[in-house]
């Protein structure tokens, strides 16, 4: 009866063990793809929305649905530099030494960064997919993989992601 139980309890611990890297290659896979996303977005007491189109490491940009006052401002990373665009005028985010001004940068950085990541993790209790790095973690729908939201938590950013679509 021993070694059933032993036998029992193996199987399991392996069968569970293929089962996350199975889940793990996947959703290293799904963040390669792309997406685009409304991304509603909590930085200390400021709020912003922002539509945001992820390419992964090469490109990505958001553009700003909220506040009214700043809405159509598109804040662009492409191959590394940051420009942001507005009213027709375009110029490098490292002119401005605003900290609400680097929100943007900070979330595709950690975005790029989730889809190298290999701490992976699922959550039976919330059926989620967790990637928990020193700065940063990302909850992932478990059967879509979609992002569902982003911590930033050295500068208390909260980023929460809606009407979701992976890029064809």
């Amino acid at each position: 009866m021993k070694r059933v139980a032993v036998i029992l309890f193996c199987f399991l611990v392996l069968f569970t063990a293929c089962k996350n890297e199975k889940q793990n290659a996947q959703i290293q896979n799904s963040l390669d793809r792309g997406f685009s996303a409304v991304c509603s977005v909590s930085f200390d007491e400021l709020d912003a929305k922002f539509n945001l189109v992820y390419r992964g490491v090469q490109s990505a940009y958001l553009e700003v649905i909220e506040p009214k006052e700043i809405a159509g401002a598109v804040f662009e990373s492409l191959n590394g530099e940051f420009l942001i665009k507005y009213k027709g005028l375009s110029f490098p985010l490292s002119s401005l030494k605003s900290e609400v001004s680097a929100v943007p940068n900070l979330i595709i950085s950690a975005l790029k960064k989730a889809q190298n990541s290999k701490k992976l993790y699922f959550d039976s209790k919330t059926n989620e997919i967790l990637i928990n790095e020193k700065d940063f973690s990302v909850v992932l729908e478990n059967d879509s993989f979609k992002i569902k939201s982003l911590n930033i938590s050295g500068e208390n950013i909260k980023a929460v992601f809606e009407d979701f679509q992976f890029l064809s």
